[in-house]
């Protein structure tokens, strides 16, 4: 065998091997697609599975009747059961009021703010009709948003306005409310009262030490901001001691008055014996009665 003959024959063999590996690559390409288009269809008719029929859902009229059948919701705002999960409905929009379970509906039934934040799962926006919607302290169930000052979670925050706080003192005082303040309060009174308890409710966001309780504030000694308490501590005692000290003057003056004027009474009260002194070179007269 010649040395060419040889050369042709590893050419050969290398070829052969080169087509057998394309050929296994080709097959593993298709079976890969396979396993990849049965994967979708099996997502898809599970997700057809969970996912309620739009026109199954719409058939019902009330809150109750919409929970029971199944992947639906009910939107209180334009009451109508739509399709959908806890984030939303999966068609159409749902502004106020969504609810995906049967105890969401309770919260439809309350119109008072204290009735409403003591039923469990229900929170009070004052910006919403109806106001009484399911939701936690984050916010609203749904897509729905509510401004943080008109998020009630609890009975204490109704009808107050965490907002009107202007200090970290007065705002932590109400139940309620906490102090997010900004960048360099050294003194209380530097950042914004909004409502939430552990943090700020309804999404709102502090990027600073939130302080839920007085004693987290910046700079309070014993409950006391601290300009309060140098007022309290060092301004009042110095005001208590000037009172004294004139007081003390005031009263001193009165006495040396009072002595003084003893004095010149009695003084008065003496009586003046006059005694005729005779002069030099004269005699006196004697004297006769009348």
């Amino acid at each position: 065998v010649t040395r060419q003959e040889v050369t042709r024959q590893e050419v050969t063999r290398q070829e052969v091997t080169r087509r057998k590996a394309e050929e296994k690559l080709q097959v593993d390409m298709k079976t890969t697609s396979l396993i990849a288009t049965a994967t979708a269809l099996l997502f898809l008719s599970l997700c057809c599975l969970c996912t309620a029929d739009p026109a199954e859902c719409s058939q019902n009229t009330d809150c109750k009747s919409c929970m029971a059948s199944g992947e639906c919701g009910w939107c209180e705002y334009s009451r109508s059961c739509l399709a959908g999960t806890v984030s939303g409905p999966t068609t159409g929009t749902c502004n106020q009021g969504w609810a995906i379970a049967e105890s969401d509906c309770n919260c439809f039934a309350q119109y008072s703010c204290g009735s409403c934040t003591e039923t469990s799962g229900c929170a009070w926006c004052s910006a919403f009709y109806p106001s009484c919607v399911p939701g936690t302290e984050s916010g609203p169930k749904g897509t729905a948003t509510c401004a943080n000052d008109n998020w009630n979670t609890q009975p204490s925050q109704c009808g107050i306005s965490c907002s009107s706080f202007d200090s970290c003192a007065s705002c932590t005082e109400q139940v309620g409310c906490g102090w997010c303040p900004q960048n360099f309060d050294d003194d209380g009174w530097a950042g914004t009262c909004m409502k939430g308890t552990n943090s700020p409710s309804a999404g709102a966001v502090c990027n600073h030490m939130w302080a839920q309780y007085t004693s987290s504030c910046a700079n309070i000694i014993f409950g006391m901001n601290v300009v309060v308490f140098a007022l309290a501590v060092v301004t009042l005692p110095a005001v208590v001691l000037i009172a004294i000290v004139v007081a003390v003057a005031v009263g001193v003056r009165r006495a040396r008055a009072k002595r003084l004027y003893a004095t010149l009474n009695g003084r008065a009260a003496e009586p003046h014996t006059v005694t005729a002194t005779a002069q030099p070179g004269y005699s006196a007269m004697p004297t006769s009665n009348q």
